[in-house]
């Protein structure tokens, strides 16, 4: 997560502990503000997981970047991998499909004018994007839900949600409606993140769920670490907010 940070006088970036000192003395007066980026799915289809009331959507890394690395709690993180270089991101090159959906990991909330990135949890609740009927069940703390949304025409379009726990009501051919929980996330170890993986498919093809989805921004009083928080500043023009599972909104997002 870049920050942008923006002074009259050059720096050198390369010294951390420079960059900490100004950016806490600037918090301290309230002058610096973030504006960020979140996705939400487009009117008439529900958020599938909401853990808050202060939720306002999906964080994801830069489009133009999303091999974009970061560290939480010492541990280094980065979205692409040689067999995955778009990340999180539905990636097909001709007819082959490298990730057939979309990674959700992350979700902003505000609090006080504040922006927080939180990632999902093991008990965050999944939920229907649109209603339909449920067409397969995978069990098991890997599983997954398919849904249906014309059963007349099952190819028509249908939806998938892997990496979830199936609540033990939910099977195939029943009603799913937006409000019905399919179940909760599952915790694929430690060497990943807690996610939903949300396909999209029309006429049998994987499309990209972005298509269904919409970017927009919100402005932060300012970044600063909360209360019950660390900090940790990265080399160069990158100032990262990491601790507990919880980090402070980026400016480029």
């Amino acid at each position: 997560m870049n920050t942008g940070y923006n002074e009259s006088g050059k720096q050198n970036k390369s010294k951390v502990s420079v960059l900490c000192f100004l950016l806490l003395f600037l918090t301290e007066l309230n002058t610096y503000g973030a504006v960020c980026y979140y996705w939400v799915f487009k009117d008439p289809m529900k958020n599938p997981i909401v853990p808050s009331a202060n939720f306002l959507g999906y964080w994801l890394p830069p489009l133009d970047n999303p091999g974009q690395s970061f560290t939480v709690d010492g541990t280094e993180y980065q979205f692409a991998t040689d067999n995955r270089p778009k990340g999180p991101f539905f990636d097909k090159k001709g007819d082959e499909v490298i990730h057939d959906g979309l990674d959700l990991f992350a979700w902003l909330e505000k609090v006080d004018g504040k922006c927080y990135i939180h990632f999902f949890k093991t008990t965050d609740v999944v939920k229907p994007t649109l209603g339909g009927i449920i067409e397969t069940v995978k069990t098991g703390d890997d599983g997954a839900v398919s849904i249906v949304h014309a059963p007349e025409k099952p190819m028509d379009t249908y939806e998938t949600y892997g990496h979830i726990k199936p609540g033990a009501d939910i099977s195939m051919g029943t009603p799913a409606p937006t409000s019905l929980s399919l179940g909760t996330l599952s915790d694929l170890g430690a060497d990943t993140f807690v996610h939903l993986h949300y396909s999209m498919f029309v006429g049998g093809v994987a499309v990209d769920p972005l298509s269904f989805m919409e970017r927009k921004s919100t402005t932060c009083d300012n970044v600063i670490p909360a209360p019950d928080t660390a900090f940790l500043c990265s080399i160069g023009t990158s100032l990262v907010f990491l601790l507990r599972r919880r980090w402070h909104c980026s400016a480029n997002s």
